[in-house]
């Protein structure tokens, strides 16, 4: 079998994995090939790779039998289906199992799930561990309990994007989930500001991870859900296959000796403390009610994981599911959005990864003053794509409206509901009922980025509104100023 890679972000072959696999329903995973590869014999190296192995963000099918290729023997340390290539980009997981669109519905009704050991986890440890995050990063993070997980951005001292992370602690280290190709570049940059600190950052390359949502419903706006637990210490536990309504759980204890591994639950799209909305409210969010929740897994664990799953009647999902549900959430990710010198706002980031009133960060200025006196260059929207069935707008692709640039694509893929739909950042001057055009597609657009450019925090008024113009002493016709 052989397929076009879409939108993988490159030109690489797709092919399926033959022969015996862990788990029956895992045969014939098919996964990208090439990417990395032709990354690494352009002698661009992991960046390159980074920026061009948008895996699982687009498929156009053009099936012929008898022209796959065998998929190496990866051996230990991804699930069954996945790949793994030296010297770039490492982890390859799987985009799909067979059927696409059935693995995405099954994903998002929390009856599947997905394959993350392409990304990147590092653990804190020492008393200074949380001090360190939360004089760097743009979210309070000095008083993180266990059992909590809080979204951080990593800026530059003009604002813009990057890096990014999930972050929980356990009472005696900290554990932060970066996107692929992300996790070493963060962890270099704590290392080289941590100066006296006590804390110590280990990149935890022998963990994956497995990630699934919670069944609609489960949880409300605000957060709160029934489906997942922990041990009564609040202690992180080893996930789990045990029979639930609509879902994985976490196993109630953790195996004689075995250390307590993170978890993650996505705070997407709650508005979190400190924070402020440039896009709709939580209640009104597409993503409301559905949580995704991430686990870590030992690497040489997670075949044995994949068939404990499946016992349970939880089969696999491919990234092109995952990623239809992430964009349908209208949710950024690093590799993708934040990768286009983004700054938080033009996102909606700072419903959840930014606290408006903590203290210093690196790019604090920035973030304030465009919620108070500003609004942001761009701003994400959803385009719906029309046009003859064909292969993805890549990442990057340029957006045109009446012959004029007017964005750029972050990520496209094929909802099994929606269809083809992209992400893409727009400049703030495009209307919002404008008709663009994405290479051969027309598309249509729904703004999740308030085109006026106020978030739920900026001021009615500007602040010094009333000293500008005639209202300044001197000024021509002015009145001065009331004493």
């Amino acid at each position: 079998m052989r397929e076009s890679a879409g939108a993988t972000g490159g030109s690489g072959d797709v092919f399926a994995a033959r022969g015996p696999s862990a788990l029956s329903g895992l045969e014939g995973a098919v996964f990208s090939a090439g990417i990395a590869g032709a990354a690494q014999a352009r002698g661009t190296g992991p960046q390159a790779c980074d920026a061009d192995a948008q895996t699982g963000v687009g498929i156009a099918s053009d099936s012929r039998e008898g022209e796959g290729r065998v998929a190496p023997d990866t051996g230990a340390g991804v699930l069954p289906g996945a790949g793994a290539i030296a010297g770039a980009c490492e982890i390859r997981v799987a985009l799909h199992y067979g059927n696409p669109g059935a693995e995405e519905r099954a994903l998002a009704r929390g009856a599947a799930f997905a394959d993350f050991s392409d990304r990147e986890i590092l653990r804190l440890s020492g008393t200074d561990r949380l001090k360190l995050l939360d004089s760097l990063a743009t979210q309070r993070l000095a008083c993180l309990e266990p059992g909590q997980t809080r979204e951080l951005l990593l800026l530059s001292p003009r604002g813009h994007i990057e890096n990014q992370a999930l972050a929980a602690d356990d009472g005696e280290s900290a554990w932060l989930l970066c996107d692929a190709g992300h996790g070493q570049a963060l962890a270099d940059f704590l290392a080289r500001m941590r100066f006296m600190m006590d804390v110590e950052i280990e990149p935890r390359p022998d963990l994956g991870a497995i990630a699934t949502y919670e069944k609609p419903g489960a949880c409300d706006a605000s957060g709160e859900s029934p489906v997942w637990g922990r041990a009564p210490n609040g202690r992180f536990l080893p996930i789990g296959a045990r029979p639930q309504t609509g879902g994985i759980s976490i196993s109630g204890t953790s195996p004689a000796g075995a250390p307590d591994l993170p978890l993650w639950r996505d705070p997407w799209p709650a508005l979190a403390e400190g924070g402020t909305l440039y896009g709709p409210e939580p209640e009104r969010h597409p993503a409301r009610f559905r949580a995704l929740v991430v686990a870590a897994v030992p690497r040489d664990s997670l075949a044995e994981t994949a068939r404990s799953l499946g016992a349970d009647g939880l089969g696999p999902a491919g990234s092109l599911a995952a990623e239809a549900l992430r964009v349908a959430a209208w949710r950024p990710r690093m590799r993708t959005e934040g990768s286009a010198k983004a700054l938080p706002h033009e996102l909606d980031w700072l419903r959840t990864a930014v606290h408006l009133n903590k203290g210093c960060y690196r790019g604090q200025e920035t973030v304030a003053k465009i919620v108070n006196l500003g609004r942001p260059p761009r701003r994400l929207a959803m385009l719906y794509l029309e046009g003859e069935y064909g292969e993805l707008p890549e990442p990057g692709s340029e957006v045109g409206w009446n012959g004029r640039a007017a964005g750029t694509v972050t990520s496209a893929v094929r909802s099994v509901d929606e269809g083809p739909v992209a992400l893409a950042l727009l400049r703030r001057a495009v209307p919002g009922d404008a008709v663009l055009e994405v290479g051969e597609y027309r598309a249509g657009q729904r703004a999740i980025v308030n085109p006026e450019g106020k978030s739920s925090a900026s001021p009615a008024v500007r602040p010094g509104a009333e000293l500008r113009g005639r209202n300044l002493p001197g000024a021509p016709g002015g009145r001065g100023l009331a004493v």
